[in-house]
């Protein structure tokens, strides 16, 4: 009978409920939905609101109360604040109390907050980042010293002008403001990149952006110290520098960046301004007023921020400088002002330092190298954008040292550490093109290598300047049927094998096609560009690759006629082989008056220095022989009839010496 009423009871217990077990009876009690700050008919004073919020801070991360009822109670106290007018400073107090709680809520269960709690929090902090910009003469300062707040109104206050003292409220805005941006990114991990949530919560960046924004002109007004701004400059500096501006374009047209600085300004934060979704507690999204903020031009508000971060020497500030330096080197590669950003680079010295950094740091420079390397490919260095990706590529690890993915590796990581590692993933926004970047690596790797491989072909050895290429290209011919090729890889490698014999047309064929433009050029903010240069750049390897391979057949080369071949004007084709001859790569002059290449001394091929090999030990052979059937043919003197004990006139009956040295390398050959 006992089990079946537990069982009854606890079938009809609604949620909210629990169960309490007293002496004489069990009980159901539930939790007070209608809880109240002040009992009916108290008297609102200020001493009492301060005595209730201090009671429900003093309670925080107790078993007993609930993390909910004391948001709930937050609340009430917030609007007997505003309906009594007991002034800002309380007000602030408030603000930094409830934010801490709604971070505070439920952190055990759940890897990040709750989307609904998120956006309060962003609320009530941009509430209170407004109250403190009209309220100069409030301070937050970390201490555990707080003045006493005076029991009069906030009205009171202002018509006392003589009064000028500053009230000083225990808490930390910057602190406050990186958790939640720490929980935006965490939100952020935790959604499925391709789905709607993600996108939805993606435009919640703007509101983010917005209260840094607020933030670093708080500062400014305030004269805050150094170290605090660069923190604030530093969290505006991660939430730019990734972001494209087409106005910021080296070289960029301007009719255009404005085009497009409508269109993400009316779609972007447009569709921010127009959602419905409203609640009690969330602000209507036309506070924000968004839209209506002028759009700054992202160059020089990066520049603005950066030049602020670089001088500083505080304790501290070395890992906001490095990383300052890694975002805008990334912001200025990313629009195509390679100079600066190789010499931001160089002048800085990281690439000595970096391995000492701590591990987010060294996350951001393989990014920075990264795209490091794509702008150098975009602008035609072939050989700079090599050498970028070089070391990242060649570790078979990118989605891992770019903190995009977990690579699956012999060891098995404890729940620790993979919890670690899949924090310092960054959101999917953010992330840079692995097939792209790869792309561009093989390409860079196969105009670098080829005429090498070529140049010492002769030698039997070939000098890689990359081994992953080359390791593509084994890879290859151990394949023993070779179909069309369908990924990327394929194509480079068909394309490879293309340069290798000169035909320009087949490697253009295999790099620049349809299936490769969709996935891969055409992601580049200026894909025509970049196709016509890298048809170009293919155009005079081809003529490189022809003219190693070829030095040693021809005596004579007609420039007209490489021009048409490899359909170049006649002063690039000028220009390509005056440099190969002034590096020596290339034993020739030019013929003016013929207009011709004349080979002065070519390089035998293989096929031609074993076939000397080979008539040379035959004829030595063929002289030992002979050397061998004339001494058996000899005739040697009678020694009994007194003859002469020299040999007969015409032959030697022995070998002179130099013929014995000849032999003796003969025997050693064979």
């Amino acid at each position: 009978k006992k089990e079946k009423k537990k069982k009854a009871e606890k079938g009809s217990r609604k949620p909210g409920q629990s169960r309490q077990v007293t002496d004489e009876t069990m009980t159901l009690v539930t939790r007070d939905k209608t809880l109240r700050a002040f009992d009916k008919g108290a008297e609102i004073t200020f001493k009492l609101v301060v005595k209730k919020l201090e009671e429900v801070i003093a309670t925080r991360g107790k078993k007993a109360h609930h993390a909910e009822d004391q948001i709930k109670l937050v609340e009430q106290i917030d609007e007997v604040i505003v309906e009594h007018n007991f002034g800002p400073v309380l007000r602030s107090k408030l603000f930094l109390s409830q934010i801490v709680l709604l971070f505070e809520y439920n952190t055990r269960v759940a890897n990040c907050m709750k989307v609904e709690r998120w956006t309060k929090a962003l609320h009530y902090l941009r509430e209170l980042v407004l109250l403190l910009q009209k309220n100069t003469d409030i301070t937050l300062k970390e201490t555990n010293k707080e003045e006493q707040l005076e029991t009069r109104s906030y009205k009171e206050e202002e018509e006392e002008s003589s009064d000028n003292s500053c009230y000083l409220v225990h808490g930390c805005i910057i602190s406050t403001l990186e958790r939640m941006d720490d929980e935006y990114t965490k939100i952020l991990q935790n959604i499925d990149p391709h789905s709607v949530e993600y996108v939805e919560r993606l435009q919640d960046e703007a509101k983010v952006c917005y209260l840094f924004e607020l933030l670093c002109q708080y500062l400014e007004t305030k004269g805050a110290s150094p170290i605090d701004r660069c923190r604030a400059y530093l969290r505006a500096i991660e939430h730019l520098y990734y972001r494209f501006d087409p106005s910021a374009v080296a070289g960029g047209d301007t009719s255009e960046s404005s085009a497009v600085d409508n269109v993400v300004s009316t779609n972007s934060v447009g569709d921010v301004m127009n959602g419905d979704n409203k609640t009690a507690d969330e602000p209507s999204k036309d506070d924000w007023q968004l839209a209506r903020r002028p759009k700054k031009k992202s160059f020089g508000e990066m520049q603005r921020l950066c030049q602020f971060i670089y001088p500083e020497t505080s304790e501290g500030a070395n890992r906001y400088r490095t990383r300052a330096i890694l975002c805008h080197m990334y912001y200025l590669a990313m629009h195509d002002h390679w100079h600066r950003a190789r010499d931001l680079m160089l002048m800085s010295y990281l690439q000595t330092s970096i391995d000492s950094a701590d591990s987010r740091t060294q996350i951001l420079f393989n990014r920075a190298m990264v795209q490091l390397g794509l702008c150098a490919f975009r602008q035609g260095l072939i050989r700079d954008a090599h050498q970028a990706l070089s070391d990242l590529m060649a570790t078979n690890r990118v989605k891992e040292l770019l903190a995009q993915g977990l690579m699956s590796t012999r060891y098995e990581r404890t729940p620790e550490e993979e919890q670690m590692e899949r924090m310092r993933q960054l959101p999917y926004h953010m992330h840079v093109n692995v097939d792209l970047v790869e792309c561009v690596y093989l390409v860079s790797a196969m105009l670098s290598d080829v005429h090498c491989c070529i140049a010492h072909y002769p030698d039997g050895r070939r000098k890689m300047i990359s081994k992953n290429f080359h390791y593509v290209l084994k890879a290859s011919e151990k394949q023993t049927l070779v179909g069309p090729p369908e990924s990327m890889r394929d194509h480079i490698v068909a394309a490879s094998k293309a340069l290798f014999v000169g035909d320009w047309k087949k490697c253009v064929a295999n790099v620049i096609n349809l299936k490769i433009n969709t996935r891969i050029w055409d992601l580049f903010y200026n894909g025509d560009k970049v196709k016509e240069m890298l048809t170009e750049k293919i155009k005079v390897e081809s003529l490189r690759t022809f003219l190693f391979g070829h030095s040693s057949i021809y005596e004579s080369l007609s420039l007209g006629r490489l021009a048409r071949q490899f359909d170049l004007d006649g002063s690039t084709i000028n220009q390509v082989i005056n440099k190969m001859i002034l590096s020596e790569e290339l034993m020739a002059s030019i013929d003016d008056p013929s207009q011709c290449i004349i080979m002065h001394r070519t390089e035998p091929s293989r096929l031609r220095n074993l076939s000397l090999k080979l008539s040379e030990k035959v004829l030595l052979l063929s002289e030992f022989n002979e050397r061998l059937s004339e001494s058996k043919s000899t005739v040697l003197p009678n020694v009994n009839k007194g003859a002469s004990s020299q040999p007969a006139t015409g032959s030697s009956a022995f070998p002179t010496r130099r013929q014995n040295a000849r032999l003796a390398s003969t025997s050693k050959v064979y």
